[in-house]
């Protein structure tokens, strides 16, 4: 008995083929993913602050 023959098979011919998407592919490390967390929070709370800013000033006019 070969030792190929014992071994589990963990990839099939169906994943090996071109138009089989890879599921690892949008995957980015964690540290990434915190700061465009981060950077995404950063941007909401300014843009709201800007609006309020905008919003007390049009408040003013009228």
């Amino acid at each position: 008995m070969n030792r190929e023959d014992m071994m589990p098979v963990l990839y099939t011919k169906k994943s090996q083929k071109r138009d089989f998407p890879d599921m690892f592919a949008s995957l980015v490390p964690v540290q990434v993913h915190n700061a465009m967390q981060s950077y995404d929070a950063r941007k909401a709370e300014l843009v709201n602050m800007e609006t309020v800013r905008m919003r007390e000033a049009t408040q003013l006019m009228n």
